[in-house]
């Protein structure tokens, strides 16, 4: 039977947990109260319990299945892009962009939003002060343009008056899912809104979808800021940092 001295103790502990959620509420941090919690310690029954064999943890969810063009080698895989018409806005002249980098097992994979005029005609997917911020943001992480492969979600510039943009991104997501397939990077970082979203299928913000690892066909994800969007609003700097030193601390547990 138990002794007072163990009812005391369990009383004492009780109290002392109430008033840690009690500053804990005080600083915006809440937790939900039932009736349980909130009514006083009550004596337990000396009976045991009764036991229960363990139940196993239920198995992950299967990973979805998206349906993409038959395996190509990237070779053919460029020409195909090269020469996809499938949005009707989009000039006979111009030219998908298909990206840049290590093409074969990258460390990693940069996916960023809809090309621009300047990422086509320079033939980078981050082109002009945005890439060389990229360029500094990847120099901290110790890697280099060598290491990674770069990419957009949208591959042709966008018009100002472009409205359909659901249909663009249901044209280009096959390539990006095939060209994944083939190069099979360690990582994938999406860096944008409009490539988090796409990737992870979802309408959150990014603001609720970074600092932390996702999963894209068995593949590591992070989802941070496109390199424009930090130079127009510095303060998420430190913010983007963080997300880098994830994919950092996982290369190095992977030995790359």
């Amino acid at each position: 039977m138990p002794s007072h001295d163990n009812h005391t103790e369990l009383a004492l502990l009780t109290d002392a947990f109430r008033r840690l959620s009690c500053l804990h509420g005080s600083l915006g941090l809440d937790y939900p109260r039932s009736a349980a919690f909130t009514a006083p310690a009550r004596r337990q029954p000396s009976v045991p319990p009764e036991q229960h064999p363990p139940v196993a943890a239920p198995p992950p969810p299967a990973q979805q299945q998206v349906s993409a063009p038959a395996q190509r080698d990237l070779t053919a895989l460029r020409e195909s892009i090269g020469q996809c018409r499938r949005c009707p806005t989009v000039s006979d002249k111009a030219v998908p962009l298909f990206g840049s980098g290590k093409e074969e097992r990258p460390a990693l994979l940069l996916v960023g939003d809809a090309a621009t005029s300047t990422v086509i005609r320079e033939n980078a997917p981050f082109a002009g002060p945005a890439g060389e911020l990229l360029a500094k943001m990847l120099a901290a992480i110790n890697l280099s343009c060598d290491d990674v492969f770069q990419t957009n979600i949208i591959r042709c510039a966008l018009p100002d008056s472009a409205t359909d943009l659901p249909g663009r991104l249901a044209n280009c997501q096959p390539h990006l899912i095939e060209q994944i397939k083939l190069m099979r990077p360690h990582i994938i970082c999406t860096m944008g809104q409009l490539a988090s979203q796409t990737l992870l299928s979802t309408n959150n913000k990014l603001i609720a979808l970074r600092g932390r690892f996702h999963q894209f066909h068995n593949i590591p994800l992070v989802a941070t800021y496109h390199p424009a969007r930090l130079i127009e609003v510095p303060d998420l700097k430190k913010a983007a940092w963080y997300d880098l030193q994830l994919i950092q601390h996982r290369l190095r547990q992977l030995h790359l």
